[in-house]
């Protein structure tokens, strides 16, 4: 929901291999050679590289996101035995049930 109260939508493919499209098949230039996008208001897209990093079953670690866009922005990311992001300080943290 954006802040006029309409809502927006966003369709992206990828052929897994840097070559993104919008939902009409037009190809999206400045996402080639990307592998993953950051949707930064939700932290599930930060998991899906840390899922390609090979995490063993019930381990944990500690991740960094560095942002390539010059900004110099980093993050220490907490991840929870299935790689799923847990703290991502300043902007998310999951509260316990």
């Amino acid at each position: 929901m954006d802040c006029t109260g309409g809502s927006r939508a966003l369709g992206l493919r990828s052929d897994g291999a840097g070559r993104w499209q919008d939902t009409n098949g037009a190809h999206l230039s400045p996402l080639a050679g990307c592998e993953d996008i950051d949707i930064w208001p939700t932290p599930l897209t930060n998991s899906l590289p840390i899922w390609r990093s090979h995490l063993a079953i019930g381990e944990r670690r500690l991740y960094r996101f560095e942002n390539l866009d010059g900004s110099g922005f980093q993050a220490d990311l907490t991840v929870d035995e299935n790689g799923l992001v847990t703290d991502y300080p300043g902007y998310f943290a999951r509260v316990p049930v």
